[in-house]
């Protein structure tokens, strides 16, 4: 494989693990607006359910991105 080749493939690797990152807070509220908007439907609750679950999906998604950028850093430093 030409060096050229390998910075491609390794740039690829970071743009799509990075992208990942982005997208798991955005999933995690738009999952959780539709979740609470149809436990609100069903339970006739009105927007509380979605908010808590914007909310929740919010939580969830940046603790899923604090959890990987925490095993980038121990990564780094196991490097040096």
């Amino acid at each position: 494989m030409l060096d050229s080749d390998r910075k491609l493939a390794e740039f690829l690797r970071g743009l799509s693990r990075y992208t990942g990152l982005t997208l798991r807070p955005a999933i995690g509220v738009i999952a959780g607006f539709f979740g609470g908007r149809y436990l609100d439907n069903l339970w006739e609750t009105g927007p509380l359910l979605a908010i808590a679950g914007v909310l929740a999906g919010l939580a969830l998604g940046l603790a899923a991105l604090y959890r990987e950028a925490m095993k980038e850093v121990k990564r780094e430093q196991n490097k040096k």
